[in-house]
């Protein structure tokens, strides 16, 4: 208990709560932000899709498509994730999911 006495007013004060608004923000800059996952995907190289096990559904978690707004509608494009949809789409074509 006295632990959480010490310890809580540290956590609702003000410097603690800027302290953390700044770290999120650094670490939200795309420079950043695209060096640390640089850095976690160097070592995982993209395999062929023959060499995939056979599963029981394939599931895309990707934002790939991106919405920008011109003078008289919205057009659409692929984002930087797109690889990840056509990989699905492989996937599926060479049967590897048993829907």
């Amino acid at each position: 208990m006295i632990y959480f006495h010490k310890i809580l007013p540290l956590i609702v004060s003000p410097l603690f709560i800027i302290l953390g608004l700044i770290i999120l923000i650094i670490f939200s800059l795309p420079i950043v932000s695209n060096r640390l996952i640089n850095h976690l995907e160097v070592n995982y190289q993209l395999s062929h899709v023959s060499e995939a096990d056979t599963a029981n559904a394939i599931v895309v978690l990707s934002g790939m498509v991106r919405t920008i707004k011109t003078e008289e509608s919205f057009d659409y494009e692929w984002g930087e994730a797109a690889d990840q949809i056509f990989a699905g789409i492989d996937l599926f074509k060479e049967n590897k999911a048993s829907f």
